[in-house]
């Protein structure tokens, strides 16, 4: 009887262990699902939020192929890099003081790879790796007529966000054969760093503190470092 007795509670107890088990198996998977049904919802919300968004916002224009004309170059562009100001126009389609009124095509820091001569340019050939002064002067402003045409007041911007552009040859400059064309869309910004650091009177010794979120950022510290020889910098990240 007393064997008995125990063997039915061992029986009890295993199978008060199962069921506990497979309430725990049960109670998991309903977990999972929940997880995947949640992040799969998620998942298809980000990317109506993103079609919506990009049907709204972006308008896809098929242009012909730019012929170039007399001393321009037509290039095909392979990296472009996003600028601060890029992002301000995108989402508030302004900048500072400067409002947008229309479509504009964005990209100011490019490098590209020379697709056509225009009539007279000799010193680049088709196939040229090159990096592009993106904004060319009017020519005609009162900073232009005195050679300062970096001071401009009109700069002529036609964005390089596209697969062909046309620029002056005398804003296209060849890249060294070592350098990536990522690194080649860091020209323009760098320049402007290595411009900032000669203006400011930077000497070594000094200790520095930059603060940013976008590429210039770093190439002012790579300008610091490089260029002046700066003792300490100090990298504060606003996002």
């Amino acid at each position: 009887m007393v064997v008995v007795v125990l063997a039915v509670a061992v029986v009890l107890v295993v199978a008060a262990e199962a069921a506990a088990i497979i309430v725990v198996v049960v109670v998991v998977v309903l977990v999972v699902v929940v997880i995947v049904v949640v992040v799969v919802v998620v998942v298809v919300v980000v990317v109506v939020v993103v079609v919506v968004v990009v049907v709204v916002l972006v308008e896809i224009e098929e242009r012909q192929i730019p012929e170039p004309g007399p001393g321009e170059v037509q290039v095909s562009m392979r990296s472009v890099g996003v600028c601060g100001s890029d992002l301000g126009f995108w989402l508030k389609a302004r900048l500072a003081e400067r409002t947008l009124s229309g479509p504009r095509m964005m990209g100011h820091e490019p490098s590209a790879v020379v697709s056509k001569l225009g009539p007279g340019v000799t010193h680049l050939k088709v196939g040229d790796r090159v990096s592009i002064e993106p904004n060319m002067a009017c020519g005609f402003c009162y900073y232009c007529k005195r050679g300062q045409y970096n001071h401009c007041y009109m700069p002529l911007n036609k964005g390089c966000l596209a697969r062909f552009i046309c620029v002056p040859a005398a804003f296209t400059f060849r890249l060294p054969d070592n350098m990536s064309f990522d690194e080649g869309a860091l020209v323009q910004p760098l320049a402007l760093a290595y411009y900032a650091c000669e203006r400011s009177g930077m000497r070594a010794g000094l200790d520095v503190l930059v603060t940013g979120s976008v590429v210039v950022v770093v190439v002012v510290v790579v300008a610091l470092v490089v260029v002046v020889i700066v003792k300490v910098i100090t990298i504060v990240v606003e996002y």
